[in-house]
């Protein structure tokens, strides 16, 4: 069972020596790593050129909408990857050593299952970590959804292609990959399944594109209004009943409104 990992990169040039390394000194060894650099303006195009052993795609042609940026690059890696299961990672974040090699094993051991996440570890700097201290709850009755971040998501590369086409519908854009990926997964299927152990490194850059989503600022507030609308593009889609988190939906909406007409005086 090879394993490919998808790196989507843009300036994060002072993390990437880091995030691929992470993944080069995998105890697993049947890996291959593909590094999409989306017109990085820092020093990352010299960073991933230098590096061996790695498959490269350099963008040429920025999209301005983030998500669609990030789903283009994740297509061209899917379009060259030669692994059966596909784990993503954000170039500002990095692997436990074990990582690949329990991946691969969860799969072997779970044939029927399609995508699995694991837990996320809080990087800040060396030797400040926190471990996500709740268990992974997807969806809460009338509450919106938490799940973990993108790199702790694997998932079959063959269920990937399949669905490709709806989480990279264009619209909805500031709705990120992961939360697509999940919330199809989980209504369509009926559940994602999970590593219950910490595997990944997550530390979210200061100068990621999710950094303009301050809680609770209107673009938070709109971006969630989006998601909502996401989901309810599947509902229609797949014809499929939930009430999961109407309510919270309802509440989205009203703040939406409100925040829309103070913005204006």
């Amino acid at each position: 069972m090879k394993i490919s990992v998808f790196i989507i990169n843009y300036n994060n040039g002072r993390f990437l020596n880091r995030c691929i390394n992470s993944v080069l000194k995998q105890s697993y060894l049947k890996k291959e790593i593909i590094v999409f650099d989306d017109c990085s303006i820092d020093n990352s195009k010299e960073i991933i050129s230098k590096i061996k052993g790695i498959k490269k795609i350099f963008n040429k042609k920025k999209i301005k909408s983030g998500s669609q940026s990030q789903i283009k690059g994740i297509k061209q890696c899917l379009d060259i990857c030669t692994g059966d299961i596909i784990c993503f990672l954000d170039s500002d974040d990095f692997f436990e050593r074990n990582k690949l090699k329990k991946v691969a094993l969860f799969f072997r051991k779970n044939f029927f299952s399609k995508i699995v996440t694991d837990k996320e570890i809080y990087f800040y700097k060396k030797n400040k970590m926190l471990k996500h201290p709740k268990k992974i709850n997807f969806f809460r009755f009338m509450r919106y959804p938490k799940f973990p971040p993108q790199s702790c998501i694997s998932i079959k590369k063959e269920y990937l292609k399949n669905i490709f086409q709806d989480l990279s519908i264009n619209q909805f854009d500031d709705v990120w990959f992961d939360f697509r990926i999940l919330v199809f997964s989980y209504f369509i299927d009926g559940k994602v399944d999970v590593i219950d152990e910490y595997l990944t490194y997550y530390q979210q850059s200061s100068n990621s594109v999710s950094q303009k989503f301050k809680k609770f600022s209107t673009n938070w507030w709109q971006r969630r209004l989006s998601s909502h609308q996401f989901v309810f593009y599947l509902i229609k889609k797949y014809n499929f009943y939930s009430i999961s988190f109407l309510f919270d939906f309802f509440i989205t909406k009203i703040v939406c409104i409100v925040r829309k007409k103070l913005d204006r005086f």
